[in-house]
């Protein structure tokens, strides 16, 4: 062992350890289950030299030395290793399987009731269906015609995971969470603080094994991801700058997470789970891509100190509906398309979990519910990791540096700028917008009349303004549309010349399929007002 110990600090600890990082316990987490009868901890000390074996009594399962790119080597405390490993009695390994049997057992002797043709499936089994990223996905589908308005899932209070009933389940650790959450603070992330218990409290109940009443439920789920918090530096380097941006912040999340639980007393988390970097990933990657958001109309400040947040809460089962693009999230006419959302979810005043059929829905119809915007599909990449090819619209990437007030109410909104991947339809708020920056550079008291008449809904006025500026608003269109297309172009050059082991960067496909789906939508609008 200890020469095992020697040529693994040679060959990969010291280097990372000559940065003077005091985190020695965070880089060394990948080797602390080489062993199945020892804990194996070997910490080289930069200044003085010293070399330090420790041995514990108890057991660990056998696990795969991690083998990182060179740009997860020099960040190895923040990234999971995609090989994973196996703690508390949970395989983290990316293609364990998901033990989907086990789990319907447990989920409807613990009080979860499905309609009658309720089936998990392979989503891999429908060669259409666009969430083809994970190998082993599970969806929902019906074998029987269910009626509109028709229940089809309850899931019971005490099986989900509540942000509210995790900070109040650690009250008795106040002091230390208060550093976690200062700690988050500090580090811009605040906003995910009902993210950060959701993870926390996940953790904890990994800690109990099979003696978890979650247990089963853990079996279940994935163990691979595809979204931002998984990407290399060569991943960003080949996104567009918005998706590129989103999936930035989700790998920022990740980071403020893992940094934050760190602080948390021992006694609640324990120094082997705070050192397994690919159980704490996988912990957050539940809470953020499995979770959904419960809208609190009414806050009591002396039974919650969540002033401000809305519950997020993990709903076993529920979590097996895959997304569907909702047309309701276009607020352009010219963009929406058909909805694929056959389900909605509700909770009741107890905390339970119900859902219905929002429409008539045929046998054999996959059930579906909206993650997010479907206007918006690389947040959908980003936090997720699936494309979503069904939007009925998407954000047309013209990015404005410094955007105003005024601007914004000529339309610069998100879910407002926005192309039709479909008929290559551009929506009224580019238009707007477009002609706004024309006018502003041009002729300031035209530029007040057209922002009088939008914020006037005087629609004559404004299409008057529309066909006299015409010529100069679909060249300024066009010059985006050519100008986007060559930055695609470019990007997917990138990822032909520069990589020659697609293993090192296993999210490249989807981040390609991606690009040629923005790609596609361009050239969509393109032959639509410049086919000549």
């Amino acid at each position: 062992l200890f020469e095992v110990a020697q040529q693994l600090s040679e060959r990969l600890l010291r280097p990372v350890l000559e940065t003077d990082n005091p985190t020695v316990v965070m880089t060394l987490s990948s080797f602390s289950h080489a062993c199945r009868s020892a804990w194996l901890l070997f910490v080289v000390a930069s200044s003085q030299m010293r070399q330090c074996l420790a041995f514990a009594s108890r057991a660990a399962p056998t696990t795969k030395i991690a083998r990182t790119t060179d740009t997860q080597l020099s960040q190895s405390s923040f990234y999971s290793t995609d090989q994973g490993s196996s703690i508390y009695g949970l395989d983290l390994e990316a293609n364990a399987i998901r033990e989907i049997a086990t789990f319907q057992d447990w989920a409807l002797s613990s009080g979860v009731q499905t309609c009658e043709g309720w089936e998990l499936t392979l989503t891999n089994d429908n060669p259409q269906n666009y969430q083809v990223e994970y190998e082993n996905d599970i969806s929902v589908q019906t074998t029987q015609d269910l009626a509109e308005q028709s229940p089809v899932l309850f899931v019971p209070s005490h099986m989900i995971i509540s942000s509210f009933a995790a900070r109040d389940e650690f009250q008795p650790y106040r002091s230390y969470l208060e550093r976690a959450e200062k700690m988050l603070a500090s580090l811009n992330a605040l906003d995910q603080l009902p993210h950060f218990y959701l993870t926390l409290k996940v953790l904890t109940e990994c800690q109990n094994g099979a003696d978890s009443p979650y247990f089963p439920w853990f079996n279940s789920l994935p163990r691979q991801f595809y979204n931002g918090a998984s990407m290399t530096e060569f991943c960003f380097e080949c996104l567009p700058p918005l998706v590129s941006s989103l999936a930035l912040q989700e790998r920022s999340n990740w980071r403020a997470l893992q940094s934050s639980l760190q602080a948390v007393d021992d006694n609640l988390l324990y120094p082997e789970t705070k050192a397994n970097v690919d159980l704490l990933y996988w912990a957050f990657q539940v809470a953020f891509t499995r979770s959904v958001e419960v809208e609190i109309d009414e806050y009591d400040e002396e039974e919650t100190q969540f002033i401000g947040y809305n519950d997020w809460r993990l709903v076993p089962m529920a979590d097996m509906f895959n997304h569907g693009s909702d047309d309701d999230d276009s607020e352009n006419d010219d963009c929406a398309t058909e909805s694929n959302v056959q389900v909605a979810l509700t909770h009741d005043e107890e905390g339970n979990c119900l859902a219905y059929a929002t429409r008539n829905i045929a046998a054999g119809s996959p059930l579906r519910i909206r993650y997010a915007d479907s206007t918006n599909p690389s947040f959908l990449l980003a936090r997720y990791g699936f494309l979503d090819e069904t939007a009925p619209a998407t954000f047309c990437k013209y990015m404005i540096p410094h955007t105003t007030p005024d601007v914004v109410e000529v339309g610069y909104v998100p879910n407002q700028m926005l192309f039709s991947p479909a008929t290559g339809e551009v929506s009224r708020s580019v238009w707007n917008v477009l002609l706004y920056q024309i006018l502003a550079a041009s002729n300031v008291a035209r530029k007040r009349l057209f922002y009088q008449a939008v914020l006037d809904e005087d629609e004559e006025t404004q299409q008057k303004f529309h066909d006299a500026y015409y010529p100069q608003t679909s060249a300024k269109l066009l010059e985006h549309i050519d100008s986007f297309l060559l930055e695609l172009d470019k990007l997917q050059n990138k990822m032909m010349t520069e990589v020659d082991n697609v293993e090192q960067h296993p999210r490249l496909p989807l981040i390609w399929k991606h690009n040629e789906f923005v790609k596609q939508t361009f050239w969509n609008v393109r032959a639509r007002y410049f086919s000549e």
